[in-house]
């Protein structure tokens, strides 16, 4: 059974395997010819970890969700904070007309330059966790390739013994 608790669609396991000895084997391993073995928890070795690909791309979704949440509830403090200390300017001082289309362009000017700052922010860390992802994947990558390599040489060394 996996963590998760689903049961096992694929067993490997060798002759009179899992026997737990000694009733403290609760973990598996790769044993001769890649078959499996119960073993002890506390022996160390290489892992396997499983994980389905929906629950990985819902926590994705449900990341970009919340980023888009946040950045969605910054944009509106703003927008209310902009807002609000633009009335405060233009209820304070009695303005004429040509004062205030100047103070309008002013003020959206501002706004717009506010916004490309926000936007360039994203963008940088659209990228930033885009190249973190790609960082992630070549790592994944590099140790299931170090893994097959072991495999081989360990299946060549018993080939070599058996031979002997």
């Amino acid at each position: 059974m996996w963590t998760d608790g689903t049961l096992l669609s694929y067993k490997n396991w060798h002759k009179n395997e899992p026997n737990n000895y000694g009733g403290r084997e609760d973990c598996g391993a790769l044993w001769n010819g890649m078959k499996w073995n119960d073993w002890f928890c506390s022996s160390k070795a290489y892992y396997i970890c499983e994980k389905r690909i929906s629950t990985m791309r819902k926590e994705r979704l449900q990341i970009a969700k919340e980023k888009e949440q946040r950045r969605k509830t910054a944009l509106n403090f703003i927008a209310k904070r902009h807002a609000a200390y633009r009335r405060e300017i233009l209820l304070k001082g009695k303005m004429t007309a040509e004062q205030r289309i100047r103070f309008e362009k002013r003020w959206t000017r501002r706004a717009h330059l506010q916004s490309d700052v926000l936007l360039r922010l994203r963008i940088r860390q659209q990228k930033e966790a885009k190249r973190q992802a790609l960082l992630k994947i070549t790592a994944e990558k590099q140790a299931m390739h170090a893994h097959a390599i072991r495999v081989r040489q360990e299946k060549r060394a018993l080939a070599a013994k058996r031979r002997e």
